[in-house]
């Protein structure tokens, strides 16, 4: 009674609270852990099969489940006094039945057949049709390349022409060419009977330097010439001393030798009395410089018995020019009558490039060439000139008072046949490219 008063003193013991959210969540998890195990191994046994081949069957998947809502927690009221007997704690959670998954099934394979030998017949060799071999056939299957398009024929550039060679005196004067040819009428074509290719293709222009002379070189001149007189200076640089005999002109650039007489016998001299007289004055002079080296007769004077040689120094030659060199007249007896002496002190060379071969048969062609000839036998006429020779041969361009150039021309020489007779012309071009126009 005690007993059942002290626990009905103690009242009604109260009701257990309903399943709170939290543990509805818990039980959850753990139902949806237990399900993914069952997936990975149902996947785990699928891909053990070795077929590897799997039809899905015709079972279907089924889920129940419970209300999980707020289910009521029960107990069981016991005696407290037992210390044996636990409480027994019943949730209201109904059992969730697991999911069915469907069932793979592996697809039936197909075994194929074995092979049935059938008996091979042995073809009869005299109808049996040749067969296409890799020497009497192509190859279906073979791939034909194709051939590359033969490449065009690049045309190459045709070399740079090079400009012929300028000197170190620049461009220059124009050259001077003789006036008045044969003096007399001849009219000419040419023909080439050699190969222009022996025309030069630079050739060497020479800067003439001329002497300064003093006072005393002048008197010491015109004594050896035997001209007793003073000498005058006119100018600087320029002196003369005369005599009643004869006189004597110098300068830089010209010496001028004058006899009273000026003239002779009507007898002209042989041509070895006129070149030792001629020789014989002009050592007589003094004169130095470039070195002297031929001398013969150019010209003869008949009205007057005069002989007219020229002096030529060692190079360039041969030259149509009177510079550098000199003329001396000699009559009969070996007496120097007149002289002209242009003697530089020093020639300074230097190469230029010369006109193209073709361009100056061209001009020769056109009449631009100073034209030599002897028609003391053949007289004024016509006549094709067949060239057979080529060379060089010199004249003066420029002033000596400026500056004065011994310049290379090209000499075209052949025969011709004029009324008859035979002769040798000499025809000269000017060749220098890098110069101006002719004169004369």
């Amino acid at each position: 009674m005690r007993d059942s008063q002290r626990m009905g003193d103690r009242g009604p013991r109260p009701q257990a609270r309903p399943f709170g959210s939290s543990g509805l969540a818990a039980m959850l998890a753990i139902g949806v852990f237990f399900v993914a195990l069952v997936v990975a191994g149902v996947l785990v046994l699928g891909d053990d099969d070795d077929s590897g081949e799997f039809a899905l069957s015709d079972a279907t998947a089924t889920a129940t489940t419970g209300d999980v809502g707020n289910a009521l927690v029960t107990t069981t009221p016991t005696s407290l006094s037992d210390p044996g007997v636990s409480p027994t704690l019943t949730t209201g959670v109904p059992a969730v039945t697991p999911r069915t998954f469907p069932t793979l099934t592996p697809a039936p394979t197909s075994t194929p057949d074995p092979a049935i030998d059938e008996p091979t017949s042995i073809p009869d060799p005299e109808n049996v049709e040749p067969t296409a071999t890799a020497n009497n056939a192509p190859d279906d299957d073979a791939t034909l390349e194709p051939e590359d398009d033969p490449a065009e024929p690049v045309e190459e550039a045709p070399p740079p022409v090079e400009e012929p060679l300028t000197g170190e005196f620049g461009f220059l004067p124009p050259p001077q060419l003789p006036s008045g040819g044969t003096g007399q009428s001849l009219t000419l074509n040419y023909q080439l009977g050699t190969s222009l290719e022996l025309v030069p293709t630079t050739g060497t222009v020479y800067l003439a330097e001329w002497p300064s002379y003093t006072t005393d070189e002048v008197a010491t001149m015109a004594a050896n010439l035997g001209i007793d007189g003073d000498v005058v200076e006119q100018g600087a640089g320029v002196f003369s001393v005369s005599d009643d005999d004869s006189s004597l002109f110098v300068s830089s650039t010209i010496i001028e030798y004058g006899a009273a007489s000026a003239g002779g016998e009507d007898t002209v001299p042989s041509a070895d009395v006129a070149v030792d007289a001629a020789w014989s004055w002009f050592s007589a002079t003094g004169i130095g410089g470039i070195a002297a080296g031929s001398a013969e007769v150019i010209a003869r004077e008949e009205d007057s018995g005069l002989a007219v040689v020229a002096l030529w120094p060692e190079y360039p030659v041969p030259n149509l020019a009177p510079t550098p060199g000199a003329r001396i007249k000699v009559s009969a007896g070996g007496v120097v009558e007149e002289a002209h002496v242009e003697w530089p002190v020093n020639l300074v060379g230097s190469e230029y490039g010369m006109t193209p071969a073709l361009d100056l048969w061209e001009a020769l062609r056109n009449g631009q060439a100073f034209v030599s000839a002897d028609l003391s036998e053949s007289g004024p006429g016509s006549g094709t000139v067949t060239i057979t020779d080529i060379s060089i041969a010199y004249t003066v361009s420029g002033s000596p008072y400026d500056a004065q150039y011994i310049v290379p021309l090209v000499v075209f020489g052949g025969t011709a046949t004029i009324n008859g007779s035979s002769v040798y012309v000499s025809a000269y071009v000017p060749a220098v490219y890098h110069q101006g126009n002719p004169l004369g």
